[in-house]
């Protein structure tokens, strides 16, 4: 009976404790229960506070956006309208009134060569300059390079309007056909009329003569042009002809192959026969006694006229004499008539196969019907290329430019023009300043999650 009930009260307390741990552990499920609600809770409300911030970047990345492109449509817009200004208006203005300031300066540096003492001189210049213009379409040069031309003509003498236009025709002429600038073909012509003191009028038969030393030589106008001074004055003062100071000019450059070394030496060669040394007057001398006929001497008489030429085909001619003959003129005794080293290379030069260039040259040049017309046939030739049209196109474009440019600083266009840019300028930089005021805080709705 009595281990009934030890075992008894052994049950009942495993029970008691079970239940106890039943208790605890509905106890525990309890506050789990708790704690995983408020963490639904917090969890809930830090996803609502994320919704949130997620809505306020959303709003002000929208508000940055909306800013921007006010930015975008007003300097766009800015822009475009400068550029198409600009181009439309102010550059094509902007060269136009260049081109008319650049003309206008050339212009009035003319109006200088006419003085108090000149009667009319301004009329003079204002009736010259639409000439300008108009050679300068027909020729295809531009209007600066004309004014510049007429400027060297006038300086050197032709006054006259109608002297002046004549040469400039004339160097229009030379110009285009010898591929040199109107001021370099006026510099050519003045240096040969005014050493020779030949009228105007004879203008185009001295271009003639140029062109055709440039035809029969090894030269260009623009070779000759710089050098024509060293020697067109020496051969006037010697009473030697145009045509023969060109012959010889073509003939030399053709031997020699070098203009400058051709002028020097012609240069020289006639120093040498219109002051011979004294060696070189007894051997002139002493050669003219000895040779029946002969056409050698010295001073103004072996430079006149043709002269010059006639001496240099004889000692040609000679020169080719078999050895022996007593005609027969030897390089020593060349080396003693011209004593100077670049006179003795020119004549040396020149006489070469009897001198039988400069005779076919010089006549060609003493041939009215063969020498005129030399230069006005080159330019006819010039003037159908293309390449010619192309510069006359040019030409025209830069008159419409100057005409342009005249009248809009006369009429007030340009200041009209650059007034309303300015003005466009000025409300897009007030546009600029109305977008800045709103766009200051556009920024701040966008926050970052910490």
């Amino acid at each position: 009976m009595a281990r009934s009930t030890t075992t008894t009260i052994i049950i009942d307390a495993d029970a008691s404790r079970a239940k106890t741990q039943i208790i605890t552990t509905q106890g525990l499920l309890l506050k789990l229960g708790n704690s995983v609600d408020k963490l639904g809770k917090k969890v809930g409300r830090q996803g609502r506070i994320v919704e949130r911030n997620s809505q306020k970047q959303v709003k002000g990345w929208q508000r940055v956006y909306g800013e921007a492109r006010k930015y975008f449509y007003v300097v766009e817009t800015g822009r475009r309208i400068i550029q198409m200004f600009a181009m439309a208006v102010i550059r094509p203005l902007g060269e136009a009134q260049q081109a008319a300031i650049d003309f206008g300066k050339a212009i009035a540096e003319i109006s200088t060569l006419y003085g108090k003492d000149i009667a009319n001189g301004q009329l003079r210049v204002e009736k010259l300059t639409n000439t300008v213009k108009d050679l300068a379409f027909q020729y295809g040069k531009s209007p600066v390079d004309q004014a510049k031309a007429l400027y060297f003509a006038i300086s050197a003498g032709a006054l006259e309007a109608k002297d002046a236009v004549e040469l400039l025709r004339v160097t229009n002429l030379l110009a285009t056909a010898g591929m040199v600038s109107a001021e370099v073909a006026t510099r050519s012509l003045t240096t040969v009329i005014n050493a020779f003191k030949r009228p105007w009028a004879e203008a185009e038969k001295i271009a003639d003569l140029f062109f055709i030393t440039v035809q029969k030589g090894v030269t260009t106008i623009g070779e000759l042009a710089p050098k024509m001074g060293r020697v067109a004055s020496m051969a006037a003062v010697t009473n030697m002809s145009m045509e023969t100071m060109f012959a010889l000019i073509a003939a030399g450059t053709k031997a020699i192959g070098r203009t400058p070394y051709t002028i020097t030496g012609l240069a020289a060669a006639i120093k040498n026969i219109l002051s011979p040394t004294k060696k070189a007057k007894e051997e002139w001398n002493r050669l003219r006694k000895a040779m029946k006929g002969s056409k050698l001497t010295f001073g103004v008489a072996g430079t006149s006229g043709t002269r010059f030429a006639e001496i240099m085909k004889e000692l040609g001619d000679r020169s080719l004499r078999k050895v022996g003959d007593a005609a027969r003129v030897t390089a020593a005794e060349i080396n003693k008539l011209f004593p100077r080293a670049r006179a003795l290379r020119f004549v040396m030069a020149i006489m070469k196969d009897g001198a039988q260039d400069l005779e076919t040259t010089l006549a060609i040049m003493m041939n009215r019907s063969k020498r005129q017309g030399a230069v006005q046939d080159a330019f006819n030739k010039i003037a159908k290329t293309a390449a010619f049209q192309q510069e006359r196109y040019k030409v025209a474009l830069e008159l419409v430019q100057i005409e342009l440019g005249n009248a809009s600083t006369k009429s007030g266009m340009a200041a009209g023009a650059y007034r309303g840019f300015s003005t466009a300028l000025m409300q897009t930089s007030l546009a600029l300043r109305e977008v800045n005021k709103t766009t200051g805080h556009a920024g701040d709705g966008v926050e970052t999650l910490s």
